[in-house]
């Protein structure tokens, strides 16, 4: 695998071009899918393969494929652990 450091501009819509060498080592191609996953100072970015997680087992917090996934209202899906995460946030801004 490769390493690839790059700086990128976000633009206003909040998009980043991923560099080439990345998308090719990846196998990404346009329109398909990625997971992406922030984790307190850092994002993740991966190909996202639907034959590999189904996507009704995806937390829309953690970008975990879990068992434990529920939908909520809105048709918003929630692990355990990600309903923890926001009412601990949400507990904190009171």
């Amino acid at each position: 695998m490769i390493t690839v450091k790059s700086k990128r501009i976000m633009d206003a819509q909040g998009r980043v071009v991923l560099p080439k060498p990345v998308r090719e080592e990846l196998g990404i191609s346009p329109e398909d899918r990625v997971r992406v996953i922030g984790k307190q100072d850092e994002i993740v970015m991966e190909k996202y393969i639907e034959e590999q997680i189904e996507e009704a087992q995806m937390c829309y917090v953690t970008g975990s494929a879990s068992p434990d996934c529920q939908s909520f209202s809105g048709g918003i899906r929630l692990s355990k652990e990600a309903a923890l995460m926001i009412l601990e946030e949400w507990k904190s801004k009171q």
